[in-house]
């Protein structure tokens, strides 16, 4: 799907020979270099030379045009044969010269590379010709659309004209209108992940995960010149949060962070995701279902660009037929916008089904009889009657096919269905029944006998039965009390003694907006407790209440995070105000986390305003991504943990830096966390490497090590707003987290009792 081209780049197609190799001699012919003409496009290789193909010829003639007369001329020739292809060049610029031609565009690998001493080629040819020629600094790979990129995106195109310095362009030509905005975020622009320049815009993904590499599918997917992608993660690497988004895309202006689309590079479906940045950016984000590449649905099918799902061998395993949604900021109620069809497609043409979105229903809705319909969903299909609701996203993408949904919980099929049915499955290429499940929801008359001859028929993966669901409610689980820490300590060096004062018996309110959080965003716990979103920000009227309840230690909490402030350039140009007060409340939380961290947990009304600006004070310092450990000062904690189990607390949850630790062997730990978002509190302490997880975030339980007298709990943060289908299903992204763990844990743990700070020690809790 992708080419280097150039005198001295490696070739990219697989099968692509020398001359030699091909005929076996030295054939005069074949070692000549050859001109062709592309409507403007001039192509110098040899006759031989098939590394790119017509497709991508059209792609390069289309996508080059000029309107100010500039010609394009790519040079794909090896460099075993640089004086063959510098005697035609010198043809070639000679004739473009004579023609009036005033600037060319060199595609050839290394052309722009100017260096003290050594001036590039595309400078020579500028001075020598008296030309403006454009050339890249390094290889140059040609993009299906036709974009030609320059990896790894550091350097890219430059402009050179005669007596003048060059000017750098960017990585892509043609330059798409965002790529002036992408050139200013760094590799680095994001802690704990790295940000890589790719053709179709950028790739975020955990800082040990694989890189992409020109030539694979990343650098596969087309340029869009009006919106740029971001690809979040890589296989075996998704570990990515939302947060990461967002400090990725904060350097952009307005217009370029709305026009973003976000797209799947791992394994993991990024709905949730996507709405949860719509609803921090207080934008409309899409979000593609896969990978989009040209592609085609069958032999016949017209090829375009479409999502691709890849299956655990990473090879392309099926295409979705809801190819992008668009994700709206949350409501009032801050409950997540269900998304709508942004783009889809279908390969129900013959059952009066339109080719896509843009020519039939906004709502995907697909005629199949006076009683039946199908509804494009993320997922596949779903099949029901006239009235229902339009499902589009009740099921995750699976990358292992499509399923097909019929009917729901409590409605009964007719035997009508089953030719309507038939018809559907036979529309579908032989192949794509064979990764398809049928998922049967509705009650059958006959047992479901006709659906799994339906099934055996047309040669499907699977057909599932959804159990009936029972009349009964199952009995309420016990409520599990709150646990206090005692005499909370810090894991460095304080600026300033504790405060002790009394703690507040009540807080203001005002009347035209709550002190307390509203109802949607406080929920009861098991045990009577409330607990915050991960991701809530504070309001004014928060912020004010915090300042009445520090009292007098105010103006000593804010002089030090004033100080702590200068050492996180980060927050600088933020709302300065908002994300003062919020570290002040996170730096009260760590002088007064004894006093503080059992009425949080038990959730009193009195402090939900400071525990709104802790919330929202932690998201505002740098996250961490690793291992962190925390101890377990005597308590056994194993014997009530198991694997698939999810732990939360309303309370800051704390512990220790593996990395960062003192000794090389530790010993005392009770849980060890794969940490994707936990704060670094260094600033506000002055030192130490405490890492502090904002109240209601979620660990889901990976395993549980008994092999020692003190049992080691391996967990997993999730992502924000995750959602899980059974607490005992363990996920993909669960399988890389837990690799990771061990590896790091390798011979670092110590199965003898320990001493820790007690606010990095005890039970995480209660379970959700």
């Amino acid at each position: 799907m992708s080419r280097f081209t150039g005198a001295f780049a490696r070739r990219a197609k697989a099968g692509s020979a020398s001359p030699q190799s091909r005929s076996g001699g030295t054939d005069v012919s074949a070692q000549r270099v050859v001109v062709e003409d592309y409507d403007g496009l001039l192509l110098l290789r040899l006759p031989t030379d098939d590394s790119l193909d017509p497709a991508d010829i059209n792609d390069l003639s289309r996508a080059m045009v000029s309107h100010d007369g500039t010609t394009t001329i790519i040079a794909a020739v090896d460099r075993t044969m640089a004086d063959a292809l510098w005697t035609k060049l010198r043809e070639v610029l000679d004739t473009v010269r004579q023609d009036g031609i005033r600037s060319i565009r060199l595609v050839m690998a290394g052309a722009g590379d100017d260096r003290p001493g050594r001036a590039a080629t595309a400078r020579r040819i500028a001075e020598m010709w008296n030309l403006t020629v454009e050339a890249p600094d390094g290889a140059a790979l040609v993009v299906p659309g036709g974009s030609v990129f320059v990896p790894p995106g550091t350097g890219g195109w430059f402009r050179f004209e005669p007596g003048r310095q060059p000017v750098p362009l960017g990585p892509r030509l043609p330059s798409p209108r965002w790529q002036p905005a992408l050139r200013e975020i760094s590799a680095k622009a994001v802690a704990g992940c790295v940000v890589d320049q790719i053709p179709a815009g950028l790739l975020i993904r955990p800082m040990d995960s694989v890189p992409p590499q020109p030539g694979d599918v990343f650098h596969a997917v087309p340029v869009d010149p009006r919106r740029p992608a971001v690809i979040v993660g890589v296989p075996w690497g998704e570990d990515v949060a939302v947060s990461d988004i967002v400090e990725l895309l904060r350097p952009l202006h307005a217009e370029a962070r709305a026009s973003v689309r976000l797209v799947p590079g791992g394994r993991s479906d990024l709905l949730r995701l996507a709405q949860s940045l719509a609803s921090a950016l207080d934008t409309e984000v899409e979000v593609t279902t896969g990978l989009p590449l040209f592609a085609a649905d069958g032999p016949t099918g017209r090829y375009g660009v479409r999502s691709v799902l890849f299956g655990a061998d990473q090879a392309p395993q099926w295409l979705p037929f809801v190819d992008a949604v668009i994700c709206s900021p949350a409501g009032e109620d801050e409950r997540p916008q269900p998304p709508q069809l942004s783009r889809w497609f279908t390969p129900l043409g013959e059952v009066g089904a339109p080719p896509s979105g843009d020519a039939g229903s906004p709502e995907g809705l697909l005629p199949l009889s006076p009683e039946w319909h199908a509804v494009v969903t993320r997922a596949g299909l779903w099949i029901g009657g006239p009235g229902s609701a339009i499902p589009h996203t009740g099921r995750p993408v699976t990358r292992d096919g499509p399923v097909i949904d019929i009917g729901r919980a409590g409605d009964r099929l007719t035997s009508t269905l089953w030719p309507v049915l038939s018809r559907l499955l036979t529309t579908l290429s032989p192949g794509l029944r064979a990764l398809t499940t049928l998922h049967v929801h509705a009650t059958t008359p006959d047992g479901g006998r006709a659906l799994r001859a339906l099934a055996a028929e047309h040669g499907l993966r699977v057909i599932r039965f959804t159990r009936p669901t029972p009349q009964h409610s199952p009995p309420p689980r016990s409520p599990r009390p709150p646990v206090a820490v005692a005499d909370a300590g810090t894991a460095g060096p304080v600026v300033a003694p504790p405060f002790r004062g009394p703690l507040p018996t009540a807080l203001p309110a005002s009347r035209a907006t709550p002190a307390v959080l509203p109802p949607d965003e406080v929920r009861q716990h098991a045990a009577g407790t409330r607990k915050l979103r991960p991701r809530h920000l504070s309001n004014p009227e928060q912020r004010k209440a915090l300042r009445m309840f520090a009292g007098t230690a105010w103006e000593r909490h804010s002089t030090a995070v004033a100080q702590a402030l200068t050492a996180l350039p980060g927050l600088w140009g933020q709302d300065n105000e908002a994300v003062h007060d919020d570290l002040v409340a996170v730096r009260m939380y760590l002088q007064q986390s004894d006093e503080l961290t059992l009425p949080l947990r038990t959730g009193e009304t009195r402090l939900l305003p400071f525990a709104a600006c802790l919330a929202s004070g932690l998201q505002w310092l740098p996250p961490y991504r690793g291992v962190v450990l925390r101890g377990a000062n005597g308590i056994d904690m194993a014997d009530s943990t198991r694997p698939g189990q999810l732990l939360t607390d309303a309370a800051p949850v704390s512990g220790l830096l593996l990395d960062s630790l003192e000794t090389t062997v530790v010993a005392g730990a009770a849980y060890a966390i794969w940490s994707i978002t936990g704060r670094s509190v260094r600033a506000l302490q002055g030192g130490g490497n405490e890492i502090v997880f904002v109240p209601g975030t979620k660990f889901r339980v990976l395993d549980v090590r008994t092999e020692s007298d003190n049992p080691l709990i391996l967990l997993r943060q999730l992502p924000d707003r995750h959602t899980a289908t059974s607490e005992s299903t363990l996920e993909d992204a669960d399988d890389t987290a837990l690799a990771r763990l061990e590896q790091a844990l390798a011979g670092r743990i110590d199965s003898g009792p320990g001493t820790w700070p007690e606010r990095c020690a005890g039970p995480i809790g209660p379970s959700s």
